[in-house]
Parts: structure tokens; sequence; C-alpha cells
């Protein structure tokens, strides 16, 4: 392939993408799509990214650590459109989707790991 990138930095990983929230997403955010389709492609395409990444980059394996966000918390709030327990049984659905692909491909990870369980449900404490 022969391509030109035009960006106004003078390198890459400068500007929007330094400055925003670059995750690589598993899916969890897309809870309200019953079909399931929206989350099971957002966690085979981070599954594959950091293999097609090296293999385009031509490197045997790059220190995701160095690269990872913080691990972080969902807040649902009461109102909320999905309800806690429809939110529950999403993250279980996206986690057996999670462990089909890593069954069918051992070479799958994200960002070069594979955790056994993707999530975990933490109780709101209250004074």
């Amino acid at each position: 392939y022969d391509v030109t990138i035009f960006d106004q930095a003078s390198d890459i990983l400068q500007r929007a993408s330094n400055n925003q929230e670059g995750k690589i997403h598993l899916g969890f955010v897309y809870s309200n799509d019953k079909t399931m389709k929206t989350g099971e492609r957002m966690m085979e395409s981070a599954l594959r990214f950091a293999s097609y990444l090296e293999y385009l980059l031509d490197v045997d394996e790059i220190d995701w650590k160095e690269w990872k966000s913080e691990k972080f918390r969902y807040l649902v709030p009461y109102d909320s459109i999905v309800s806690m327990d429809e939110l529950e049984d999403f993250f279980s659905k996206l986690q057996g989707i999670y462990h089909e692909f890593l069954k069918e491909d051992p070479s799958l990870s994200y960002l070069g790991e594979r955790p056994q369980s993707l999530y975990r449900r933490v109780p709101l404490l209250s004074n």
C-alpha cells in the first residue's frame, strides 16, 4: 500500500490520539444492544488489535503495559436506560463471548493479557 498521512503535528500520538481516551474497547459500553452484535464485534476487534499492530509495525511484541490506562469503574445511575440486572446479564454474555474467542484462537489477547475475568461487580458503599 502507498499511504500518505497529513497531520498538523510533527509526530504521531501528539494530538487527539494522545489527548482523548484512546481505549481499545471490549464492547461493554454497548449494553443496550440486545443482539450482542456490537459487543461481539468490539470484543473480537479488541482481542485481535495487539497482534495486528505488532504485525504492521514488524515487531515481535509491544510492551503494552506502557500504553495501558488504569482500570476503571462504571457507575450505573438509578434511572439508567439499562437496569443493573440487564447490565450484568449483558456483561456475563460478553464474558462468555470472550472465553469462546480465546478457546477458538489461543493467539488472541487483550493487549498481551488473557485475564480470566474482564469485570466484577463492586458493591456501592453507603454512608
